[in-house]
C-alpha cells in the first residue's frame, strides 16, 4: 500500500486511492493523490476470489450468462482455458463453502446484458472513478496504461486549465499518448466548482467506457447536509472503438474501405428526432452508471438479463440533487419522473441557473446538468426514467419505435446518513414488466421539456436560450486564482465590440469536418506554438473554402474578446444533423441562438437568418447581421456553459474572454 509519494519536489498529498481501490472519497486536502491502472475488462463476466484450491485466494474472472431453465447465473462452457471444466457450484468462498454470484451482485460485470463487449476500465469500475474533491484542491493522477492494444490520454471535461494545456489530455495536440505499459501523471487543479467529468481523448476510446464524474464542491457544499448523486447516462454499442473505426462512416473516401465493424445504419433503421437524423449507429442499448437493459427493438418486451442499481437516500431527506452527465457517444438523453412530479434544473455545466421546473430534461453530448427532486413526507421512494428520445427510426416513417430506457429508484432508508447516499444491487430478469408514466400532472395541462433541441408536438418547449444565470452565484467565478478571473460575466458584455469573430461552422461537407475542413493532427503536441503543425497546416485555398484534410488552427490574442459563431447547416438535407461543441480548459457565455424552421414538429427549412450563400457544398455560412445585433442588444441575462447542443440548420452565438 503507498500512502504518499513526491514529483519534484511537490508537496506530499493525501492518497485517495492506490491502483486497483475504489475512488469515490471526498478530498478536502490541499494535494489529492489518484493511482488509475487502465486495463480491458468483458462484459457478462464475473471477477471474485476463488478458494476452490485451498490456500490463497485464486482471482479470475469467469464468463457467465443467465440460464433461463435453471433461473440462476453460471459459467459459460468452453472448450479450453482456466475455465475447462470449471462449474459455478465449484467457486468456493474463503470459508469453503460454495460462493453464489446472486449474492456478490457487486463482483458482476454485466452493463446491458450482451456479452463479451470489450470495456475500458479504471481500477475495475465501469464507469471509471468517481473524483470529488474541495475546490482549490491540486489532483495527481497517476494512469498506468495496460491496454495492450493503444495510447491513451485523459481530458478533464469543464475544468479550468491556465497554463496547464499540457495536462489538458488533447491527444496529439497536448500531449503524446500514454503507451501501453506506461505511466504518465496528470496535475490538475480544480479551480472552478460545479460538475464535471473526465473521459478519455485519444481516438475513441470513450465509447468503451473510459470516463467518469468529476465533481468540485464550493467549502459552503461541503458544510451542507444535502444528498448530491453523481449520475453518468448515454448510449452504449455492442461495437467497440476498434471496430467502430474500422468501419467509421464520415472520414473522407472512407466509403471505399468499408471495415468489419457491425457500427452503422442505412437510413430506414437510423433513429430522427423532429425529422432530423440523430445517429448514423445502429441503435443499441442505453446504460446510467454503467448499468442497463437490452431490450429488442421489434418487441420491447423480449430483454436480456443484467443487474440493475437503486439508491438510498436518508429518511429525512425531502429533497436530493442529481449530477448528471450525459457520456454517450452519440445521442442526447433524457430524464423524467415516472409518478408524473416535476424537479428543477439547477445548474448548467458547473453554473448555477436561477432554477427552472419541467417534466423532462434533455442533455446534449457531454452537457451536466443539475437537478433537485422533491418528495412528499409519505413518498418511500421515487422512480426517474433515463431515456434516448427519438420519435421514430427511417426518415419517412411517422411510426414510434422502441426508445432504449433504464428506470432507476431512489429509495429512502434508515442505515444512509444525512447528506449521504448509497447503492444497492439487484438482478434485472428478461420478464419484468415495464413501468408506466403516470399520466398526473398537478401543474400544466402539457408537459414542460426543457433544453429542447427542437420543438415538438404536445409539449411547452424551454430551449437553452431561455435559462438565466443566478447571479448571486456569481461570486464563484472568482478563482481562488485571481488571474484566472478574466472571462466573467462582468467582462463579456454582449453590448461590447468583439476583438476577434471566429467563426465554426460543422457538417459533413469533407467528412466530419468544421469550415469544410476534416481535421488533421499535427506531427506533434503543440508545445511550443504552432511551429510543429506546419507540415499538416491548412492552405490558402482550403481555409477559404476548397475543404481538405489538415490541420486548422484559430488564432486569438491574451485579453481578446472573443466571439464564437456556432453554426451547424448542411447543403445536403439527408445529412441534416445534431452537433455538440465543447471548449476545452474554458468557459463561453451564450449570447444568441437561432433555430431551424418547423411544422408539425418535423423540420421543413433552415434558419432564415443564416444561409450558404452561393456556395454549394456550404463550406461557411452568413448571417444576417442586423438580427445578430439585436438578438444581442436584447439579452439580459447571459449565461455560462462550456458545452452546447448547437441547433440544427441553425446556430448559437457565444463569447469569451
Amino acid at each position: 500500500m503507498r500512502f504518499s509519494f513526491t514529483i519534484f519536489a511537490l508537496c506530499t498529498g493525501e492518497l485517495i486511492c492506490d491502483y486497483g481501490e475504489n475512488c469515490d472519497r471526498l478530498c478536502e486536502s490541499a494535494v489529492c493523490d489518484y493511482f488509475w491502472n487502465v486495463e480491458y475488462r468483458y462484459s457478462n463476466s464475473w471477477m471474485t476470489d476463488d478458494y476452490q484450491f485451498g490456500g490463497g485466494a485464486f482471482y479470475r474472472s469467469f464468463p457467465v450468462f443467465w440460464n433461463e431453465t435453471s433461473s440462476r447465473i453460471e459459467i459459460q462452457e468452453l472448450d479450453t482455458g482456466y475455465t475447462q471444466d470449471v462449474f459455478i457450484d465449484d467457486i468456493k468462498g474463503k470459508n469453503g463453502s460454495a460462493k453464489r454470484p446472486e449474492d456478490h451482485l457487486d463482483e458482476l460485470f454485466f452493463i446491458d446484458g450482451q456479452s463479451n463487449r470489450r470495456v475500458i476500465t479504471v481500477n475495475g469500475e465501469f464507469p471509471g472513478p468517481k473524483i470529488k474533491v474541495k475546490k482549490g484542491s491540486l489532483m495527481r493522477i497517476t494512469v498506468r496504461n495496460n491496454l495492450q492494444l493503444e495510447g491513451i490520454t485523459l481530458h478533464w471535461h469543464g475544468l479550468h486549465m491556465l497554463d496547464n494545456y499540457w495536462n489538458d489530455g488533447a491527444a496529439f495536440v497536448s500531449q503524446c499518448p500514454i503507451s501501453s505499459g506506461i505511466e504518465f501523471t496528470y496535475v490538475v487543479r480544480a479551480d472552478n466548482s460545479g460538475t464535471h467529468w473526465w473521459h478519455a481523448h485519444s481516438g475513441i476510446a470513450r465509447l468503451d467506457g473510459l470516463f467518469g464524474p468529476l465533481v468540485v464542491l464550493e467549502s459552503d457544499e461541503i458544510k451542507n447536509k444535502i444528498t448530491s448523486i453523481p449520475i453518468t447516462m448515454g448510449d452504449w454499442y455492442e461495437s467497440d472503438s476498434i471496430s467502430y473505426a474500422a468501419n467509421e462512416p464520415f472520414r473522407i473516401k472512407m466509403n471505399m474501405y468499408p471495415g468489419n465493424g457491425r457500427s452503422t445504419c442505412s437510413p430506414d433503421h437510423t433513429p430522427f428526432y423532429s425529422g432530423l437524423l440523430v445517429t448514423g449507429f445502429c441503435l443499441d442499448s442505453f446504460v446510467v452508471n454503467g448499468h442497463g437493459q437490452l431490450r429488442l427493438q421489434q418487441d420491447p418486451r423480449k430483454a436480456l438479463f443484467s443487474i440493475g442499481e437503486r439508491f438510498l437516500i436518508p429518511m429525512s431527506a425531502n429533497s436530493f440533487q442529481l449530477r448528471m452527465i450525459n457520456t454517450g457517444f452519440e445521442m442526447f438523453s433524457a430524464v423524467t419522473r415516472l409518478d408524473g412530479q416535476r424537479f428543477n434544473v439547477t445548474a448548467s455545466d458547473g453554473r448555477d441557473l436561477e432554477p427552472m421546473t419541467g417534466d423532462v430534461l434533455i442533455l446534449g453530448v457531454a452537457e451536466t446538468y443539475d437537478i433537485n427532486l422533491n418528495l412528499s413526507q409519505d413518498q418511500k421512494s421515487v422512480f426517474l426514467r433515463f431515456w434516448l428520445p427519438f420519435d421514430h427510426i427511417g426518415e419517412a416513417s411517422r411510426k414510434p419505435a422502441h426508445q432504449p430506457f433504464v428506470d432507476i429508484e431512489f429509495k429512502r432508508d434508515a442505515s444512509v446518513l444525512e447528506g449521504e447516499f448509497k447503492t444497492e444491487f439487484f438482478m434485472r430478469k428478461p420478464d419484468e414488466p415495464i413501468f408506466q408514466i403516470s399520466p398526473k400532472n398537478v401543474s400544466a395541462t402539457e408537459p414542460v421539456w426543457i433544453n429542447c433541441p427542437a420543438p415538438k408536438n404536445g409539449v411547452v418547449c424551454r430551449t437553452v436560450s431561455d435559462f438565466k444565470r443566478l447571479e448571486s452565484s456569481d461570486y464563484k467565478f472568482e478563482s481562488e486564482r485571481k488571474e484566472e478571473s478574466i472571462n466573467t460575466p462582468a467582462t463579456v458584455s454582449p453590448l461590447d465590440e468583439p476583438d476577434v469573430i471566429l467563426r465554426i461552422h460543422v457538417n459533413f461537407m469533407s467528412g466530419a469536418g468544421i469550415n469544410g475542413i476534416h481535421f488533421k493532427y499535427p506531427t506533434a503536441p503543440l508545445f511550443n506554438g504552432t511551429d510543429s503543425a506546419q507540415k499538416t497546416k491548412c492552405t490558402k485555398e482550403e481555409l477559404e473554402g476548397a475543404g481538405g484534410f489538415c490541420t486548422q488552427i484559430l488564432t486569438a490574442n491574451v485579453g481578446d474578446l472573443v466571439e464564437l459563431r456556432l453554426s451547424n447547416l448542411e447543403a445536403r438535407d439527408n445529412r441534416r444533423t445534431y452537433h455538440s461543441i465543447h471548449l476545452h480548459g474554458y468557459e463561453f457565455f451564450l449570447m444568441a441562438t437561432g433555430y431551424a424552421n418547423y411544422e408539425d414538429g418535423r423540420i421543413i427549412g433552415r434558419n432564415e437568418h443564416i444561409s450558404c450563400g452561393n456556395l454549394t457544398r456550404c463550406p461557411f455560412v452568413n448571417y444576417n447581421e442586423e438580427v445578430l445585433k439585436c438578438q444581442h442588444e436584447d439579452r439580459t441575462s447571459f449565461i455560462a456553459k462550456n458545452t452546447i447542443l448547437v441547433p440544427p440548420q441553425g446556430y448559437a452565438i457565444v463569447r469569451f474572454r
